[in-house]
């Protein structure tokens, strides 16, 4: 009984993020034209703040929570970050003739994911 309740934990979260990432995603790259994907990049970024501050923030609010942990971390955000589109991405780009924005890419994922990261602890845990 367990695991088909961690399921439709998990489940829930995946579904509500994986709406989350399409909708955000898509507006931004309506907005944005389609030289780039700035849609996933924002994803990513966002992502990667959100992840990192509620690992920092859920358990020291909640206590440590199975149920939390599940739908949020790994339902919602598993769902809503989106690695694999960036390395697809990342590839078409390469592969597309334009190694530059490939690089880009790749480089602005990182670099900003960290710094979000970096961020979010901060604000999560401040010295």
């Amino acid at each position: 009984m367990q695991i088909l309740t961690h399921s439709l934990l998990v489940g829930a979260g995946g579904f509500a993020g994986a709406l989350a990432r399409y909708w955000l995603a898509g507006f931004i790259a309506a907005r944005s034209g389609g030289n780039f994907p700035w849609g996933i990049l924002a994803v990513n970024v966002i992502g990667s703040f959100l992840m990192a501050l509620l690992l920092a923030y859920l358990p020291e609010k909640f206590g440590p929570s199975e149920t939390v942990r599940l739908l949020v971390s790994v339902g919602f955000m598993g769902s809503f970050t989106t690695f694999s589109t960036f390395s697809v991405d990342s590839y078409g780009l390469l592969t597309g003739g334009e190694p530059g924005r490939a690089i880009l890419n790749i480089g602005l994922n990182v670099v900003l994911g960290l710094l979000a990261v970096w961020a979010a602890f901060a604000i999560a845990r401040p010295a």
